[in-house]
C-alpha cells in the first residue's frame, strides 16, 4: 500500500515539474516571438502570464459579443410578438 502511494506521489511531482517546464518553454517562445530580452519584468513566466491573459481577454470578449447578439435577437423577437 505504501509503495503505490509513493508511486502516485512521484507521478504527481513529475507532472508538476513538466507543467512548470512547459510554462517556461511557452514563455520563452513568446519572448522570441515579440523580440523581448530576458529581464525581471519580461521573464518567461511573465510572458506566459501575459500571453494567457491576452487569450482569456479575447475569449471573454467573444463571449460578451455572443451574449449581446443573443440579447438583441431576443429583443427583436419580443418586438415582433
Amino acid at each position: 500500500m505504501r509503495t503505490s502511494s509513493f508511486t502516485i506521489l512521484m507521478i504527481v511531482l513529475l507532472m508538476i515539474i513538466i507543467v512548470l517546464a512547459l510554462i517556461v518553454i511557452i514563455g520563452l517562445t513568446a519572448m522570441l516571438g515579440t523580440g523581448s530580452t530576458v529581464g525581471e519584468e519580461t521573464g518567461p513566466i511573465m510572458q506566459f502570464v501575459t500571453l494567457a491573459q491576452e487569450q482569456m481577454l479575447s475569449v471573454f470578449d467573444y463571449i460578451q459579443q455572443w451574449v449581446n447578439y443573443i440579447i438583441i435577437q431576443i429583443q427583436k423577437l419580443s418586438e415582433l410578438i
